[in-house]
């Protein structure tokens, strides 16, 4: 097996290499027996841009009952996501990033019409839902803001299950948690 001009024996098993982003990948094979090659590239995008679609999602954060963009720690908050969905989607997850500075105020609390399931993880939220129809829905999740400083909020995602190719995000968010 050569890889970009340079032979790489291997005796059966799994070759892994790691190449740089600019460097073409030629891949050359002498021989009978059959090769099973997977490539794939990875990378963490800093500013992540809205992107709508199939799916537009957006988040807001309320305490008191009111919309706002900085919280105050010890009050509870809610962190609502609206969803409008274009067309008719079935299995689609939605994935809510929950700001650091927070912590679930009541798991399990809050759950629409539309939920199959929902998952807390220390970090976001994964809402499941089997079949939605087109229009618009609006989920909320309980938080309690614990500690002051800022915090980046990550854009939440609501994609097809099966075929995450298909997706909508928002963009990346700032809150601000006070004492």
């Amino acid at each position: 097996l050569w890889v970009n001009g340079q032979e790489r024996p291997f005796a059966g098993g799994a070759l892994s290499l790691e190449l740089s982003p600019e460097q073409p990948l030629l891949i050359r094979k002498a021989g009978r027996q059959e090769v099973y090659l997977t490539a794939w590239q990875s990378f963490f995008n800093r500013q992540p841009e809205s992107r709508g679609g199939l799916f537009d999602i957006q988040t807001s954060l309320w305490q008191q009952g009111q919309p706002t963009d900085s919280l105050q720690a010890g009050i509870p908050a809610q962190l609502k996501a609206r969803l409008r969905v274009d067309a008719a989607a079935d299995y689609v997850m939605l994935e809510i990033p929950v700001p650091a500075g927070c912590s679930y105020y009541q798991e399990g609390g809050y759950r629409s019409a539309p939920e199959a399931h929902r998952e807390y993880f220390r970090h976001k939220t994964a809402i499941f839902c089997e079949a939605l129809a087109p229009g618009i829905y609006e989920f909320a999740i309980a938080l309690e803001p614990r500690f002051s400083g800022r915090y980046t909020l990550n854009p939440a995602q609501a994609s097809l299950m099966y075929y995450p190719a298909f997706f909508g995000r928002e963009e990346v968010k700032v809150v601000e948690i006070g004492e």
